[in-house]
């Protein structure tokens, strides 16, 4: 005790900390300032997180003790599937994965807990694997690797981007951009955050990378005058323009990773016209063993470090230069800026989304399916309404004018700047679209208020530009959340809030219809629907930690008990139920209740059935989403509406005979004459005419706005 007394020092006394200095000296790691890291850190991390150490996964040892708890609860029984998370930020996913599958092939195939009393030994099963990889829009998964697919963040992009009307998305960014006065590219915004993230949070890393290339280039008499700084600079050009997270560039190159890497050289010499061409020539033979002439075997080992530490750096450069700056810069249309989608992602028609089905049916037909996870920016309901803006871009123009003339006088200035900034002031307009009770007439509280005001802190430390998490600018904060208090106060700002209340309103049976869609294709598409808690019913979450709130499952459960009387005991009115309490969310609790329901009595039927696509006649054609999935003598039918403010009064559900007329679906004569809706309890047969089948659309949306078809045999 009295040693560490003396080692420990006395305060007010600097000399007597000289003892402690000496011995923090001698140990394999230095205490420093957490600032130090971006330029300094010299151990892998999870992104740029200094606490969380990267493990060396790859090594074989390290893999067994990590995964043997998870191995055990899988052999038991108690796991029955894994996810694994940024994938890309492994040193090699495929081996990974195969070391994985092999390890858990092993373990199932060995008697559940050694029961003794069992003289047969468990049929090994095939292990359930999906890992969390972001796609670009002509970007397959590999199929090369052993896992069941993605967690679903490819689908989230194709159900958002059908519900979005192409001709009103482009509007809407000619709309933002004249608003908050950007004139820029959306790939050069990209590329921008992508080198500020390079420049500042992960220069440690690129330097690093830079000085294992720069051995490589001292080996050779050709390369030796490529500077340490030259080959640093090449190597962030071809990171900031990478368009997918990474390549796979192992013992194997695809093609693929070929066309990836000569269009981010390509894009990087065009920016950069003055650095000597040669350099990136350079990094292109290092990455894929074109090298003019054989390393030894030492500098071999070094190339293969090159590559592995490139393919994990640029996957981390993207996620963080893209989903977590870029998305908080720019954002026309924000139900567009999450996980797997892009603000310019254009609007998915609908032969391309039964296109996309059919390509997961085939090639990976057990992959998740998600509309809401941990990591997405907003909820699917959130996404839903806001989609509804690209269908009345003139009104979203007219009420942005209008709101921002309503509250100039409540913005101050800091340092010469307005806040909010009018890139700001957009984000904020379509986050209270989003987050506004389904009760219109109620006004926000102090909860809703501080919600909003956490978020958009965190929104504008994120985009980097007027504050940031690591220095942040708290005068320009203070102004921005006595803006959203000012706005947001009945007392001071009736106007604002009554108008916001009516915009809200006008397309609030939209949004929900959208909700309904989402859940019912999830639900039905080839794959495994996942269902992130709380979103049973209708969820106004934003950006973590806001979707992490705890979930009432009291009201959830009673509101299932419930549901389950009203359809029991009165299939005729339980629509009118329904719609006329659409706000409470209970209409998305039933189409939830209902297609799962379905699926575990039917489970051959949605994991092995076939998938064909049907098509609405005329006018109605794109407005109709509508497939049926057939296997054997079983089959079920899912008909979704889309951007329904063009085919009637947005201020009415879209059911009836006065909304679709004489509309329909030509059914092909393999499919059944008579269906059981699962949502209304409703019996539909097929009307014969010139020798055809047709589904009358009016029949189909009699009394809701989607549907759920089950064959009558």
């Amino acid at each position: 005790e009295r040693i560490l007394a003396g080692i420990n020092g006395q305060t007010g006394n600097p000399r007597s900390f000289d003892r402690l200095s000496r011995l923090i000296g001698e140990q394999n790691y230095r205490l420093a300032d957490w600032h130090v890291a971006s330029d300094e850190i010299n151990y892998r991390r999870f992104f740029y997180i200094n606490d969380l150490a990267a493990i060396r996964v790859e090594q074989f040892d390290v893999f067994s003790i990590v995964h043997d708890l998870v191995l055990r609860l899988v052999r038991d029984g108690l796991v029955t599937g894994l996810r694994i998370d940024h994938v890309d930020g492994l040193h090699d996913p495929e081996r990974y994965l195969q070391t994985l599958h092999s390890a858990l092939a092993h373990w199932l195939s060995v008697e559940a807990t050694d029961d003794q009393h069992s003289d047969t030994v468990t049929q090994p099963a095939a292990p359930w694997i999906v890992v969390e990889k972001i796609l670009a829009p002509d970007e397959p998964l590999r199929q090369n690797w052993p896992a069941n697919g993605t967690t679903g963040y490819d689908f989230l992009s194709d159900v958002n981007a059908l519900l979005i009307d192409p001709d009103g998305r482009h509007e809407i960014e000619a709309v933002y951009r004249q608003f908050a006065s950007i004139t820029e590219r959306y790939d050069d915004i990209v590329y921008q955050a992508k080198r500020f993230i390079l420049d500042d949070q992960m220069l440690s890393e690129l330097h690093s990378l830079a000085r294992r290339l720069h051995r490589l280039a001292k080996a050779s008499r050709h390369t030796a005058d490529f500077t340490l700084w030259t080959l640093q600079e090449a190597l962030r050009e071809v990171i900031a323009c990478f368009p997918v997270y990474r390549t796979y560039i192992q013992s194997e190159t695809h093609e693929s990773d070929r066309e990836w890497l000569h269009h981010a050289v390509n894009d990087a010499k065009r920016r950069n016209k003055a650095m000597g061409q040669s350099v990136f020539e350079f990094v292109t033979q290092t990455l894929f063993g074109e090298l003019p002439r054989p390393l030894g075997t030492r500098l071999e080992a070094e190339r293969q470090t090159v590559v592995a530490r490139f393919q994990q750096l640029s996957a981390t450069v993207m996620a963080k230069g893209m989903e977590d700056t870029t998305f908080y810069r720019y954002y026309p249309l924000t139900s567009l800026n999450d996980v797997g989608s892009e603000p310019d992602l254009p609007a998915l028609g609908i032969e391309a989304f039964h296109h996309h089905n059919h390509v997961r049916l085939a090639e990976c037909p057990h992959a998740l399916l998600t509309t809401a996870t941990h990591d997405t920016k907003r909820s699917e309901d959130i996404r839903a309404r806001v989609n509804v803006l690209s269908e009345i871009p003139a009104q979203w123009s007219h009420a942005l004018t209008r709101w921002t003339e309503m509250n100039e006088r409540h913005k101050a200035t800091t340092d010469g700047q307005i806040a909010p900034t009018p890139n700001e002031e957009y984000l904020l307009y379509q986050t209270l679209i989003g987050v506004w009770p389904g009760d219109t007439r109620t006004s926000p509280d102090d909860v809703m208020r501080d919600r909003v005001m956490a978020y958009m802190i965190k929104a504008m430390r994120e985009a980097k530009l007027t504050t940031r998490w690591v220095r942040p600018d708290t005068e320009h904060e203070t102004a921005v959340e006595q803006f959203i208090r000012t706005i947001l106060s009945r007392r001071t700002n009736h106007a604002f809030l009554d108008g916001l209340s009516a915009f809200v309103d006008s397309i609030a049976r939209p949004a929900l219809v959208n909700s309904l869609a989402q859940v019912l294709l999830k639900a039905t598409s080839p794959g495994v629907p996942d269902f992130y808690q709380g979103t049973e019913l209708l969820d106004d979450s934003l950006v973590d930690p806001d979707n992490r709130r705890p979930v009432d499952f009291d009201t959830r459960r009673q509101m299932c008990e419930s549901l389950h009387r009203a359809f029991s005991e009165s299939r005729s009115s339980v629509s009118e139920q329904l719609l006329g309490n659409w706000q409470s969310g209970v209409a998305k609790m039933h189409v939830t209740m209902s297609a799962l329901q379905l699926r575990r009595d039917h489970p051959a039927l949605f994991q092995q059935g076939s998938y064909e696509p049907l098509h609405a006649n005329g006018r109605y054609v794109e407005h109709m989403v509508a497939f049926s999935r057939l296997h054997g003598n079983d089959a079920a039918l899912t008909a979704v509406p889309r951007l329904i403010t063009k085919l009637g009064p947005s201020a009415e559900f879209p059911i009836g005979e006065t909304v679709w007329g004489d509309g329909f679906i030509t059914m092909p004569s393999t499919h059944p004459r008579r269906w059981h809706n699962v949502l209304t309890g409703e019996e539909i047969e097929l009307v014969l005419s010139d020798g055809t089948q047709r589904l009358y659309l009016r029949d189909l949306f009699r009394s809701f706005p989607c549907a759920l078809l089950h064959a009558v045999r």
